[in-house]
């Protein structure tokens, strides 16, 4: 008949032409997803993980805030801003040294934490690089 027959190279071999099964290719596609997915991972980089956690730390203040109407343009009544605010007060009296830390991720309102997002985007690459 007129069918063409499709070959599997065996991909543990590179040298090798042997026949592979379906399922063993399967399972090598796979195990070469994976292998480029812990590439992907090692070579992710700080200011992706700083962006996601700053847009994550801004959606909720807002969604904690008080009034999801005024969200926008103020989120500093939200519970969220007033745990992780820096508050010397707090950190020194009451042992509260993650705020420290956490307070950099706080901002005041969307248009606030748009543009700390883009200026990351734009230099933390470029510094990245160095």
């Amino acid at each position: 008949s007129g069918g063409r027959v499709m070959a599997c190279v065996d991909l543990a071999s590179p040298n090798s032409k042997t026949m592979a099964s379906a399922p063993q290719q399967t399972h090598r596609t796979a195990r070469e997803l994976h292998a480029r997915a812990a590439h992907q991972l090692r070579h992710l980089r700080a200011s992706t993980c700083i962006v996601a956690t700053t847009i994550g730390t801004y959606a909720m203040q807002a969604l904690t805030s008080p009034s999801l109407r005024t969200a926008i343009w103020d989120v500093s009544s939200s519970p969220v801003t007033q745990l992780l605010c820096k508050s010397n007060k707090a950190i020194l009296r009451n042992g509260q040294w993650h705020r420290v830390v956490t307070c950099a991720f706080v901002h005041t309102s969307l248009p606030h934490v748009l543009m700390n997002v883009y200026g990351m985007l734009r230099l933390c690459p470029y510094m990245e690089r160095r």
